[in-house]
């Protein structure tokens, strides 16, 4: 399934938006989870699963205060986080 067929479909519920917004503060960094206090371990993976968030080895400050693993948007997340929360509606 392309990006394309997923932007058309796909519908986050209030906590993965939340999600989506919260890790795409992260810019181009993975970040560790604690620093996005309104993001836990849960949804951070349903985001994985859709293929909207990716995990990753932190930075090397992050590394330095004992965090190995960070999240952050793929490319289909800043594609969800630019068209919105649901799909647009299709016109018959």
């Amino acid at each position: 399934m392309t990006d394309d067929d997923m932007l058309s479909i796909i519908k986050l519920d209030h906590n993965e938006w939340r999600g989506v917004l919260q890790l795409s503060n992260a810019m181009s960094e993975f970040e560790p989870l604690t620093k996005r206090a309104r993001l836990g371990a849960v949804v951070a993976e349903r985001l994985v699963a859709m293929a909207l968030a990716e995990t990753g080895e932190v930075s090397e400050r992050y590394i330095g205060l004992g965090y190995q693993e960070g999240y952050r948007l793929t490319e289909l997340g800043w594609a969800v986080l630019e068209r919105g929360r649901y799909p647009r509606r299709r016109m018959n």
